[in-house]
């Protein structure tokens, strides 16, 4: 009678731990990189100011006997597929197109991969590009979860932006596609948010997003109020938010600070013109 009470208290256990396991498991398969119903809001920086772009999932496809999933981004259409944590991608609207790798999750610290570049100008490919892994770490989404994060360098790449975060079954700093977006000189690109049917699980104030200007010297935000410093009387201010749509418009008057403590919670853009500069301030409301 002992004997079969263990194997009973055994088995039950057996049972509850191959069911945990099955869970995590079905779970992990469905917060898989561009799942149907995924939204990406990407930002841009530059001399004109600040716009807003987003990216989509519109379907499933196959190519070659292979599944993809489509995402439509800005000007471009560009399948992706998942194997082993690492996902390949194929630019639809170019016929000779080859598959290539877009993120490697498998990489470790040290690591080196050579990635395709894809030129916004001319929209064929290029040299590949030598990264470097230097740093593995962990972010956590809005819903609790962490996922994987790998952040990169490219010693030799020919722009400023050569480093990128990548963020598992997300995208990376640059957002979804991080190689479709090629940054001219002084041009600033940066994932702002990403959603699931409309659930939003990430906004970039969860990584150590560069900023494109150093705006220290001019302004800075604190305790719900955006302080000046060494600014011109009158300077026009203008606050975006993460799609680029204005906000707020004021100007600095012979004030110090801005309070913008009544925008409700979320990450905006405060830009302002001095000497035929822009410069932009991004800040939090919580």
């Amino acid at each position: 009678m002992i004997f079969n009470k263990i194997n009973k208290q055994e088995l039950h256990k057996i049972g509850f731990a191959a069911f945990f396991i099955l869970v995590v498991l079905l779970s992990h398969a469905q917060n898989k990189f561009a799942q149907p119903n995924s939204v990406w809001g990407v930002i841009t920086h530059d001399h004109d100011g600040i716009r807003g772009f987003r990216s989509i999932v519109t379907g499933d496809t196959t190519i070659n006997g292979k599944s993809f999933s489509m995402i439509s981004q800005w000007d471009r259409n560009v399948a992706v597929r998942n194997v082993d944590r690492k996902v390949y991608s194929l630019y639809l609207d170019d016929m000779d197109s080859t598959e290539h790798v877009l993120y490697d999750f498998n990489l470790a610290l040290g690591d080196t991969i050579f990635l395709e570049d894809l030129s916004v100008a001319s929209y064929v490919h290029v040299d590949s590009v030598l990264w470097i892994v230097n740093k593995i770490g962990s972010i956590q989404l809005y819903d609790k979860t962490f996922k994987k994060s790998i952040e990169l360098f490219a010693p030799d790449y020919w722009c400023e932006n050569n480093w990128m975060v990548w963020i598992e079954d997300v995208g990376s700093n640059w957002g979804p596609l991080p190689l479709y977006f090629s940054p001219q000189f002084e041009n600033f690109y940066e994932l702002s948010y990403f959603h699931i049917a409309g659930n939003c699980l990430y906004g970039n104030c969860l990584t150590d997003i560069k900023e494109c200007t150093d705006v220290s010297n001019i302004m800075y935000f604190h305790s719900g109020k955006i302080h000046f410093k060494n600014i011109e009387k009158n300077m026009p201010l203008v606050i975006y938010d993460c799609m680029g749509n204005e906000v707020f418009r004021a100007n600095t008057s012979n004030n110090v600070e801005l309070d913008v403590s009544f925008l409700p919670s979320a990450i905006y853009y405060c830009t302002a013109e001095i000497s035929s500069k822009l410069f932009t301030l991004k800040f939090r409301i919580d």
